[in-house]
């Protein structure tokens, strides 16, 4: 976290004024000024996530608790795509010292799975656009900085499990005659049936 202050303080900040100083030349581009600003707070955003998530990872690596259990194999380095951007980070790689196994502890303590990329607030952002229109919308909607696929949207939606809807006790009603209005359109097709046996005669 202190590296993302450090730069925010150092490059951000003279970006901004940057920004406002234009801004301040031509008030009509207030749009691009908007859109300037935008683009900064979501690298700044992206630069701190990374930072946060290696200190994790750098945590790890120097627990004495860890060490019990716990040696290290290798880095490596994985990206995930956040409502913010693309965040690339390293995270190491452990093998357990009884069974042997391999793991990455971040990604445990985080709750991924070997393979995700999406974080769960871009599947949020990306479900919630995508049931009111399409799934390329919920793509577009996904992430600031990064575009995913509709296809990837549209595996998420299949792959959501919703529970059996609850089955109602009240019996179904019945009736004795069902009464149905229809425009002249439909009433003229109501002997249908009757009018084609009647022609059928006339033309045996």
């Amino acid at each position: 976290m202190f590296n993302s202050i450090l730069c925010f303080e150092e490059h951000c900040i003279k970006n901004f004024e940057k920004l406002e100083d234009e801004f301040l030349k031509n008030p009509r581009n207030f749009a691009e000024y908007v859109f300037g600003i935008t683009d900064l707070l979501c690298k700044s955003g992206t630069e701190m996530l990374r930072d946060s998530l290696e200190t994790m990872d750098r945590m790890l690596c120097e627990s004495a608790f860890r060490r019990k259990s716990w040696t290290i194999e290798a880095h490596h380095t994985k990206t995930l795509i956040t409502s913010l951007g693309d965040v690339t980070f390293r995270k190491t790689l452990f093998l357990n010292r009884q069974t042997k196994q391999h793991f990455y502890l971040l990604d445990q303590i985080l709750g991924l799975e070997p393979e995700q990329r999406l974080t769960e607030d871009v599947a949020a952002r990306m479900l919630e656009e995508a049931v009111q229109t399409s799934y390329r919308c919920g793509a577009q909607q996904a992430s600031l900085g990064m575009q995913v696929g509709r296809q990837t949207v549209k595996n998420r939606i299949h792959a959501l499990k919703f529970p059996p809807a609850a089955q109602t006790s009240e019996p179904k009603k019945k009736v004795d005659r069902l009464y149905i209005d229809a425009d002249e359109d439909h009433v003229a097709l109501q002997f249908r049936e009757k009018r084609t046996s009647v022609l059928d005669e006339f033309v045996k």
